[in-house]
């Protein structure tokens, strides 16, 4: 049997939802109480400064209050036990203004207004988040004021699913490669914009640069509270004992859509060019400079790396003013202009890196790819630090030193810090990292923006921070790719879990269910999932509430304090990727 109904999520968002199949009968719904790409040249790798105020809010509050149960460092540090709190000083301070400010929570309007004093980085909302913490951690002194409405509201959202707002989008000056696949991916949550680029969606994000937020509904308003100022109050319900110990933010891990520019609108432009090539006198020489046998349109049917080093050898080649050799090279440079820089990431305890970095290993899953588009991955046999770093110093593209391989949809690999590595053109991924923000550019194909302005480059610290005594050529290749490995299906149910990598930041798996078949989740972890084909719902085991539906190119979080879930497939086919916190 099947109904249909009208829920809300966190108090906010009316969504149509259908319950498939007998198991989950007695659900009831109800609401639930909810390196830096930029060609300007700003601070060292590319980040800029500035936070939000909200996270200025949680940064001061923790400055202030030592902590406690709330989160992490920007770049995604520890996971020991919370500090105990501030000193007595502090101690002091705050038990001085809290019956001023419990007077300030006497009526619904009163608390919102310390919430959103805490948003926009008020004295009295940085005292307010860190008394809600202390009496949500069970001193006694604070306890009343989880009695009040506000404060119980943000608790009980911390004990069920989270939706992020789904645009967390990076500017275009931002990631100038991207693409207007995820976007499309979106369509069905209505932020979808025609021709919309946009390079990177930070879809569970506790890091300051793009954090997720989550709308609030009370007394008559709508706001939103950004991951940061929950951690600050309930890491504990969110992260578990997993939960970051101190400093400024949140979340063991991260997790981007990612999707650079296609290169398929070019070919047409490029085989015209190649057919008028191979009408001169001189095509002989030029087709053997590629290794093109009758025509140099073979070049057209090549992957994509293939495809850039014709073009830079026919660039070489061609000699005098031919019209068609400077159009090779114009749609060459905007071809280009698609590929993500040639980068690097440090390992932990690099001594290069800056006061508050922070080592960044990722993870790759290929969602899609056009034909013959793929990754740059690790160094190949040969290749020494000196002779790069010449290839470098001579303004030479060192793309030919690495080693470029063919993407499909399903495709995983795994990349260490310290691996020389870039994403080529036309390619759709969901990638988990640790939460940082360190990366050092140390080639960018020549790219400037409209001004004419060159990216910043970090040669001196990718040539210390990439790993060169590791394997070379497909050895290298091979060590990166993952092979998915099954793992048990949960419960009498038949869908596929697949592990993808099981790292000390994060644990991810694919998940793939048909219509009706149910995946059961455990609690007390933190998980995210990103959803890339279908759409599925979520039900609390506890109480048997239906917490949301969700669909393609939508994610959401699973705090820890929400315990035992079930995911239901409401497509044919349901496709999701799993992030969860993993043990240190």
């Amino acid at each position: 049997m099947r109904s249909t109904m009208n829920f809300t999520i966190g108090g906010n968002t009316p969504i149509q939802s259908q319950l498939l199949g007998p198991s989950l009968n007695g659900i009831k719904v109800g609401v639930m109480d909810p390196s830096f790409d930029s060609f300007s040249a700003v601070a060292r790798c590319g980040r800029e400064s500035e936070f939000s105020a909200s996270t200025i809010c949680a940064i001061s509050a923790f400055a202030r209050f030592g902590g406690g149960s709330g989160a992490g460092s920007v770049s995604g540090g520890g996971r020991g036990s919370p500090p105990s709190g501030g000193g007595s000083g502090d101690d002091a301070r705050l038990r001085k203004r809290f019956p001023a400010l419990l007077d300030r929570t006497a009526t619904p309007e009163k608390e919102l207004d310390l919430l959103e004093d805490a948003i926009t980085g008020g004295e009295d909302g940085f005292s307010w988040m860190e008394m809600v913490r202390r009496a949500a951690a069970g001193e006694p002194y604070y306890a009343s004021l989880m009695g009040r409405p506000l404060a119980k509201k943000l608790f009980e959202m911390t004990r069920g699913v989270l939706v992020p707002s789904p645009d967390n989008f990076t500017p275009e000056e931002r990631t100038p490669w991207g693409g207007t696949i995820i976007p499309q991916m979106k369509m069905g949550l209505r932020i979808w914009a025609k021709g919309l680029v946009v390079g990177e969606s930070w879809e569970i994000s506790g890091h300051p640069r793009f954090p997720n937020s989550f709308a609030v509904e009370y007394a008559g308003k709508r706001t939103t509270v950004e991951v940061a100022q929950l951690a600050a109050m309930f890491s504990r319900n969110l992260y578990g004992p997993l939960a970051p110990s101190n400093e400024i933010t949140s979340m063991p891990f991260l997790v981007k859509l990612l999707n650079s520019g296609s290169w398929s609108e070019y070919i047409p432009e490029f085989m015209k060019i190649l057919g008028e090539l191979d009408d001169m006198p001189k095509s002989g020489a030029w087709r053997g400079a590629v290794g093109a046998t009758s025509s140099l349109q073979e070049l057209g049917g090549r992957n994509y790396d293939d495809i850039h080093q014709g073009m830079l050898a026919l660039e070489r080649e061609i000699k005098g003013d031919i019209p068609q050799a400077a159009e090779l090279r114009d749609l060459h440079r905007r071809m280009l202009a698609k590929n993500l820089s040639v980068q690097v990431h440090p390992r932990s305890g690099f001594k290069g890196m800056a006061p508050g970095e922070h080592s960044k290993t990722e993870a790759w899953i290929i969602v899609d790819a056009e034909e013959g588009a793929g990754l740059y991955l690790g160094l190949k046999e040969g290749v020494t630090k000196e002779r790069f770093a010449a290839a470098l110093n001579s303004g030479d593209d060192v793309t030919r030193f690495l080693n470029f391989v063919p993407v499909c949809a399903g495709d995983v690999f795994f990349i260490p810090a310290g691996t020389i590595h870039a994403i080529g053109a036309g390619v759709l991924l969901v990638e988990p990292q640790e939460t940082s923000e360190t990366t050092y550019r140390v080639f960018d194909y020549g790219r400037v923006d409209d001004m004419g302005r060159p990216r910043q480059l970090h040669v001196d610290q990718a040539m210390a921070a990439t790993i060169w005594d590791g394997p070379r050529g497909p050895a290298a290749v091979s060590a990166l790719r993952r092979m998915p490995e099954p793992v048990a299906s949960s419960g009498d149910n038949v869908q596929m879990a697949e592990r993808l990598f099981d790292e000390p930041f994060a644990r991810g798996e694919r998940l793939r269910m048909t219509r009706g078949e149910v995946f059961e989740g455990e609690g007390g972890v933190f998980r995210g999932y990103t959803v890339i084909e279908g759409a599925v719902s979520v039900v609390r085991k506890s109480d048997s509430t239906l917490q949301g539906e969700f669909r393609k190119g939508q994610s959401f979080m699973v705090p820890a304090a929400m315990g035992d879930f079930a995911i239901r497939g409401l497509s044919g086919r349901n496709v999701m990727i799993e992030t969860s916190a993993a043990a240190s």
